[in-house]
C-alpha cells in the first residue's frame, strides 16, 4: 500500500526537492505536515479529552511510514509489534481487563490516536457500553 501523494509522483506535496530546513526537506515537520491532508484528524485530536503520546506530541512517524507499507494505515509494523515499542506485554498482562486478550488486537479496544476516556478506551469496549 502505497501514500496517495507518493503513489501519484507528488513529492512535492511534502517535500522541498531545493531547500528546507526540516530533515528530509520536508515542507514542516511532524503532524503540522500531516494535518495539511488529514485536517479530520486533527480536528478531533484538538478536541479530545485525552491523546496517545505519539498522536498527541505530532509523532505520526513514530507508527506511520510516511511513503509505503505492507500493513494497512501505512503502520511500520503490524498493529501489536508497535503497541509493544513501547507498552510491556508484561505490565499489560498485568490489568486485569487484559486477561486472554493479548494474542488479540490493542486496537479492538483501544483508539490509537486519541479518546474521551484516559485508558483511549472504545465505547464498545467500556464497562456495559458506557460512553
Amino acid at each position: 500500500m502505497k501514500h496517495l501523494p507518493v503513489e501519484n509522483g507528488e513529492c512535492s506535496s511534502c517535500h522541498n526537492p531545493h531547500q528546507s530546513d526540516n530533515k528530509k526537506l520536508l515542507l514542516k515537520v511532524d503532524a503540522k505536515l500531516c494535518f495539511d491532508c488529514h485536517e479530520d484528524l486533527q480536528q478531533k485530536l484538538t478536541k479530545a479529552a485525552f491523546k496517545h503520546d505519539p498522536a498527541g506530541n505530532g509523532d505520526c512517524g513514530s507508527c506511520h511510514n510516511a511513503h509505503a507499507s505492507a500493513e494497512s494505515g501505512l503502520l511500520l509494523k503490524e498493529r501489536a509489534q508497535i503497541c509493544f515499542e513501547c507498552h510491556e506485554q508484561k505490565d499489560m498482562a498485568a490489568v486485569k481487563a487484559h486477561a486472554n486478550v493479548l494474542q488479540k488486537s490493542c486496537l479492538e479496544c483501544h483508539d490509537p490516536h486519541f479518546g474521551q476516556d484516559k485508558y483511549l478506551l472504545k465505547t464498545a469496549a467500556k464497562p456495559n457500553g458506557a460512553k
